[in-house]
């Protein structure tokens, strides 16, 4: 296998874990979308496999998958050896020209690659201790670092560029489609508008001028959790038990979904529900449509993924587990149009795709084979699934590749 370098000095790295994954079986969401008695004025979560009863559609044949990547088993040391290496993640903006994946090699480094027609090409590395992630930009062109490392590396060459020097061990993980700016929660005094500390909403600008923007104005704190840009960089979503807007909307302690422009404008709470956990996950380019997951709504014990029109208030079903404590592995498509999904099967063994409507209509399985599927990623439309296989589905993987590769399924 031809192998490539990219000619720059490289310092970085990212892991999401992909261990075994949960078995689930149980509940069927219901078909009916249900609606919030408020409105409202795009990491992921790559776990296990939903309940699901449901079924129906055409499973493609296997000439509609394609394989995205070359992931090696071995690369070179440097000195005329070889590192054996393992695969831990991988990731991609809106589209599947923009995957990357994160191997770790025999000498604790931690490195992240991206696919070329000449072998795979290395943007950047770290050591091993310092465990990271990645989450990349809609455009596919920056790649963000975190888990208390926050580099961006430009996806095309290779090129890095620290950020955040103010905030010392601060967690970022939020980027928008163009790359230009991210977005985080801090009790910091970041701009010298927040002198008694308390949690508030920032943007940071990615051009290594360490631009920040203070959105919010809080004098109190405010638990803010799961916090989720708009790919367009013009809303924050977040999941809080306080009262945000202190005007006893939310006295009850509820976990309840919150926005606010990045402009500092439109704080609006979005939802009313009785549920024991939210959690904000993925946003539209527009921030039209978000994705939840809701634990223990309404007492029923479980864990459902849900979509939030954030102009109506429509609540959608997608999926549902067993328990609260199960993970499903799914994704929102950049337009808010689509989501997929994987459920169990009712073959063990045997896991199933879904494609779904964002307000939970003409659900189709598109794909059913045995063996591991994981890491489900939408391009912008929704006419193209992406994810980690150890099945072969096109040609035979070669002695000098890792069981586990990317795939494309295309849906047109």
């Amino acid at each position: 296998m031809l192998y490539r370098i990219a000619a720059v000095a490289l310092v970085g790295v990212l892991l999401s874990s992909c261990g075994g994954e949960n078995a689930f079986s149980g509940s069927t969401p219901p078909t009916t979308a249900s609606t919030t008695d408020s409105g409202g004025g795009g990491g992921g979560s790559e776990g296990g496999t939903a309940a699901d009863t449901t079924g129906g559609g055409t499973t493609p044949t296997a000439s509609s998958i394609v394989r995205k990547t070359q992931i090696p088993s071995a690369i070179p040391d440097g000195m005329g050896g070889t590192l054996t290496v393992s695969f831990e993640s991988y990731d991609m903006g809106n589209s599947d020209a923009s995957i990357s994946y994160i191997l770790d090699d025999a000498n604790g480094m931690q490195r992240v690659f991206r696919p070329d027609a000449s072998g795979p090409i290395e943007l950047y590395s770290r050591p091993s201790p310092e465990l990271i992630f990645t989450t990349t930009s809609g455009d596919g062109n920056k790649i963000l670092s975190h888990n208390g490392v926050r580099d961006v590396i430009d996806y095309t060459d290779g090129n890095m560029l620290a950020i955040g020097t103010a905030l010392g061990a601060q967690k970022i993980d939020l980027i928008s489609d163009a790359g230009d700016v991210v977005a985080f929660a801090s009790n910091d005094d970041l701009t010298g508008a927040n002198p008694t500390g308390v949690n508030q909403l920032f943007t940071l600008s990615t051009d290594g001028a360490d631009t920040y923007n203070q959105i919010t104005t809080f004098m109190v704190n405010h638990m803010m959790e799961y916090v989720v840009l708009s790919g367009d960089g013009s809303r924050i979503f977040f999941s809080s038990t306080s009262d945000v807007l202190e005007d006893g909307s939310n006295v009850s302690g509820m976990y309840q979904v919150f926005a606010v422009n990045t402009d500092g404008t439109g704080l609006t709470k979005l939802t009313d529900l009785n549920s024991s956990g939210v959690t904000t996950t993925h946003s539209s380019s527009d921030g039209s449509i978000i994705t939840l997951e809701i634990i223990n709504l309404d007492g029923n014990g479980i864990k459902w993924v849900q979509t939030l029109n954030t102009e109506t208030g429509l609540l959608s079903e997608i999926a549902a587990t067993s328990g609260a404590s199960f993970s499903i592995d799914y994704d929102l498509s950049g337009d808010g149009s689509k989501v997929t999904y994987l459920s169990a099967g009712p073959v063990s063994g045997v896991p199933i795709v879904y494609l779904v409507n964002s307000d939970g209509s003409s659900k189709t399985d598109v794909l059913s084979e045995r063996g591991s599927i994981r890491g489900l990623r939408l391009n912008t439309d929704g006419s193209q699934i992406s994810f980690q296989s150890n099945i072969e589905f096109d040609t035979p993987i070669g002695s000098d590749e890792l069981g586990i590769q990317v795939y494309t399924l295309s849906l047109q």
